[in-house]
């Protein structure tokens, strides 16, 4: 009985161990088929790694291992080491908190006629704790997961923070707001997730024209 509780608590401290820190997030890694337009023209070619927190990119290609900021380059894009799908950045000029303006990196998620969709990553981490039939007291872990910041740009390329709760989205979308509530309500949507947020700037389009 008690090799068999032994064998139950080691392995339930390799599963918890897997599905707590086995998430990969695509801010640290390195991905293919990268290009860069620059400032002064000029394109680069290249594996890319980014880091929107620090508003930091890197290139690495057989003559090169450099690093850039949306100072010096405009545009990025790259095949996405996890998901495979071609991901598209932008240095844009936002007026922050401070009413400053400052040049940052956006990830393109929906170009639209009237609202582009655009966000920022981050990496937090959160502390779960985890109760064990097999451990009288309870643990503790770190976890660490992928927060999106959402924004949209109107049609004179003003940038608007929407974060990604329903509350501050309705804020940048006055016109439309019951629709819009409505549009989420039926559907199910989470403002917390990119694709969902997609179909909502989507359906505002539609409205819109």
């Amino acid at each position: 009985m008690n090799m068999k509780r032994t064998i139950l608590q080691q392995s339930f401290l390799v599963i918890s161990f897997f599905s707590l820190y086995a998430q990969e997030f695509s801010m640290t890694k390195w991905h293919s088929e990268g290009i860069i337009d620059l400032i002064s023209g000029e394109t680069l070619y290249g594996t890319l790694k980014y880091d929107l927190e620090n508003n930091q990119l890197f290139l690495v290609n057989d003559s090169l291992n450099k690093t850039f900021s949306p100072r010096n380059a405009t545009a990025f894009q790259f095949r996405d080491a996890i998901t495979g799908k071609t991901r598209f950045f932008f240095s844009l000029e936002f007026k922050n908190s401070n009413g400053q303006i400052e040049k940052m990196f956006f990830e393109l998620l929906f170009d639209g006629k009237a609202l582009s969709l655009l966000s920022r990553e981050r990496i937090l981490e959160r502390i779960e704790v985890i109760n064990n039939p097999f451990f009288p007291a309870t643990r503790s872990y770190r976890v660490y997961f992928l927060q999106y910041d959402f924004y949209v740009m109107n049609q004179y390329a003003e940038i608007f923070y929407c974060g990604n709760l329903l509350n501050d989205l309705l804020k940048v979308l006055p016109k439309q707001k019951q629709e819009i509530k409505n549009y989420i309500k039926h559907y199910k949507l989470n403002t917390t997730v990119p694709e969902d947020m997609i179909k909502i700037v989507q359906y505002y389009n539609q409205l819109e024209h």
